[in-house]
């Protein structure tokens, strides 16, 4: 069994990593918005 920091720790990790993602995903939504109303 992991110790509890090692768990923040990881739980931390996860929600930067889903934060990155979904901030990559709207700029590439933002991008092809952009490209469709040329």
């Amino acid at each position: 069994m992991p110790d509890t920091a090692t768990i923040v720790t990881l739980i931390q990790i996860g929600v930067e990593t889903v934060a990155a993602v979904r901030t990559d995903v709207g700029w590439l939504k933002q991008g092809m918005k952009e490209l469709k109303e040329q």
